[in-house]
């Protein structure tokens, strides 16, 4: 049985990225692969994961007899190159609490080792400094298979000079629970929320949130979902925010099938995390979106539903959408389902390619030499102006230091000179006192 190796932000309780690991893997095997994946836990990942072997993420030595052993490599999916969070090249294989760069050592390893590697279900950016964008250019071109899930991740990296790059979907959109929905007499309104580097446009959220759920009608139940541990922190903000006016439920779940199904459960979701809004889009439920990140904007349009996120500049935006949504529900639902389809569409195109390129039968067993030699040619070729640039740069630095080295060995020699001249100087002195001495004992 050929193997897969993947690699992403797996086991550090993220239901986002939970939901992408447990769609991905049973998409390989259905290809017919036995699944390896790194996780920041193990154990965390085996109780919540089924028929996934896991390997703990900074565990490098281990990782790296895997990678000996499978025939392909696979990062994803998710926003994992951005500019949110630290870049420090020098930490690429060392255990850091978290940056970007850490996320490049399991496919670069796999190219050490002539290994196919696929970037799946991506989302790219935003890319600010100019070391993230040659770092992110730098780890696709490891790639030899790359989707992203939304047309924004696939115009950045177009831009970075990828053209063979697949426009898919989310692939926690795949996979419904199928438990049915239960009865409710309340509308049962789910909020997502979290904190974020900006504090401010939390504070904004909670604002408009407290304000909306002061004025819902006492049919509205309130349930605030976590979709990762830091999210309780934001929990407590909005209830103390609303005191004793009115009450918000914290959601719980044990696994990822009661977590969606909660959610499925719903009649409304307002949602800053992405995944509360890819979800409610799985499932038809009416939503707000509280855009935090460009990562949610470019999501929605592509799913023809910009019109729902929130615009937090607004007081009112918010509670508009709130009322929109209450009003036309049966319209709103018949749209999602439409944006659905139009998205599992491009999903389902996916694993054709994937089933083409990726399946076990479309995998060299063991390439021959003369593939790993002209792999090796252009994968230099294509890195040759990012060398030159390297070598002028290093050149450059190398005249530099002997242009300084020459001008302090000019330094030091004018600096002996004078030593020299206030030594001889000196001794002339002396002899002088020496004359005068000799000159007053004879007067004397």
């Amino acid at each position: 049985m050929k193997s897969v190796l993947l690699s992403g932000y797996y086991g550090f309780g993220n239901l986002g990225d939970e939901l992408i690991l447990k769609n991905i893997a049973a998409l390989f095997r259905e290809l017919g692969y036995r699944v390896y994946a790194t996780s920041n836990s193990p154990s965390y990942s085996e109780a919540l994961h089924r028929d996934i072997f896991f390997l703990y993420r900074y565990d490098n030595q281990n990782i790296t007899e895997i990678i000996k052993e499978v025939d392909l490599v696979a990062l994803g999916g998710g926003g994992l190159f951005q500019d949110h969070y630290p870049l420090s090249p020098s930490q690429l294989y060392v255990m850091p609490k978290y940056i970007v760069d850490t996320f490049l050592s399991v496919p670069l390893t796999a190219k050490i080792y002539k290994k196919r590697v696929a970037f799946l279900f991506q989302g790219v950016g935003p890319l600010f400094s100019d070391d993230s964008i040659h770092y992110t250019r730098f780890a696709y071109s490891l790639s030899d298979y790359i989707s992203v899930r939304d047309r924004d991740s696939k115009q950045i990296l177009e831009r970075l000079g990828f053209s063979n790059v697949f426009f898919s979907s989310d692939p926690s959109l795949l996979y419904p629970v199928e438990e049915s929905k239960g009865q409710s007499s309340s509308i049962r309104i789910g909020i997502s929320l979290r904190t974020w580097i900006h504090e401010s446009f939390l504070q904004r959220a909670i604002g408009s949130l407290t304000s909306l759920i002061e004025k819902a009608g006492e049919e509205c139940e309130f349930i605030f979902i976590p979709f990762f541990k830091d999210d309780i922190a934001a929990f407590g903000q909005l209830t103390e925010s609303l005191g004793k006016r009115r009450e918000v439920k914290l959601g719980s779940y044990q696994t990822l099938d009661e977590a969606e199904s909660l959610i499925k459960s719903l009649d409304m979701m307002i949602g800053m995390r992405l995944h509360s809004v890819i979800l409610a889009i799985k499932y038809s439920i009416p939503f707000i979106s509280i855009p935090y990140s460009s990562k949610v904007y470019s999501f929605t349009k592509d799913c023809g539903l910009e019109s729902f996120n929130a615009d937090m500049s607004s007081e009112n935006s918010m509670m508009k959408l709130y009322d929109y949504c209450l009003s036309h529900r049966e319209e709103l639902v018949n749209h999602l389902t439409d944006a659905r389809r139009i998205s599992l569409e491009r999903l389902q195109e996916e694993i054709e390619r994937m089933k083409r390129d990726l399946s076990p039968k479309a995998l060299k067993a063991n390439p021959t030499e003369e593939f790993q030699e002209s792999y090796l040619r252009t994968y230099i070729l294509e890195q040759r102006e990012e060398i030159a640039r390297m070598k002028r740069l290093y050149e450059e630095s190398i005249n530099q230091i002997q242009h300084g080295h020459a001008e302090r060995e000019h330094l030091s020699n004018q600096l002996n000179q004078t030593i020299a001249e206030r030594e001889h100087l000196s001794n002339q002195l002396n002899q002088t006192i020496v004359e005068r001495e000799h000159l007053s004992n004879q007067l004397n």
